[in-house]
């Protein structure tokens, strides 16, 4: 079994990169890239005209990726609260699309699949460690204000597993309809989980 961490490759640089803003709808829209264990990890951030109150760090659904209309929608929304917003393609998603394994990586992704177990928690052993390396690539740009972690649908067990591993998130919320998550966080207790039916229903605890 991979063993779920979020631990830095060592000695390996985040080469963070960003690209200029461009305007959005209610937001500045903003693609941004890091290394993470080998990988090219690609995203995108969308931030309000004023100062950020809080991080929405987005997990998009499995088989959908940054480009999610549902994700842009919910971004924009979190803006007008005064929350930037910031997701990555998950493993084999998006600009990191495999057409052999991502189809196979999903399937396994559901309770009691047992085909290609072991190539989701790949998946996810990934994305954990992805999405710490993309929190530390925002941070370079300034102090990160408060983290939320929001999993859209399916994405549900990485945005908990990586809210609970990772102290800089302060919450973890899912999007969709409450179910048992069938995750192994080790010695890692998993932090409370809020189940969210819209985006607008996310309140940020104090």
């Amino acid at each position: 079994m991979n063993a779920l961490s979020i631990t830095a490759q060592v000695g390996e640089p985040l080469a963070a990169w960003f690209s200029a803003e461009t305007p959005g709808v209610r937001v500045m829209e903003q693609r941004f890239e890091c290394a993470s264990y080998g990988d090219r990890v690609s995203g995108r951030c969308w931030r309000p005209e004023r100062a950020a109150t809080a991080l929405v760090l987005a997990v998009h659904d499995l088989a959908r990726d940054t480009h999610d209309p549902a994700l842009s929608a919910a971004a924009n929304g979190w803006a007008s609260a005064g929350w930037a917003t910031a997701a990555i393609d998950l493993p084999l998603h998006g600009e990191r699309h495999n057409a052999k394994l991502s189809r196979r990586a999903i399937a396994a992704s559901a309770p009691g699949a047992d085909a290609d177990r072991a190539l989701w928690l790949g998946l996810l052993a990934q994305a954990v460690r992805d999405l710490a390396r993309a929190l530390d690539a925002l941070a370079t740009r300034g102090a990160l204000p408060p983290v939320v972690c929001v999993g859209f649908g399916e994405a549900a067990p990485i945005a908990l597993a990586f809210a609970s591993l990772d102290a800089r998130v302060r919450q973890a919320a899912a999007l969709g309809s409450p179910r048992e998550l069938a995750i192994d966080l080790g010695a890692h207790p998993a932090k409370a989980l809020a189940w969210i039916a819209r985006p607008d229903d996310l309140q940020l605890a104090h």
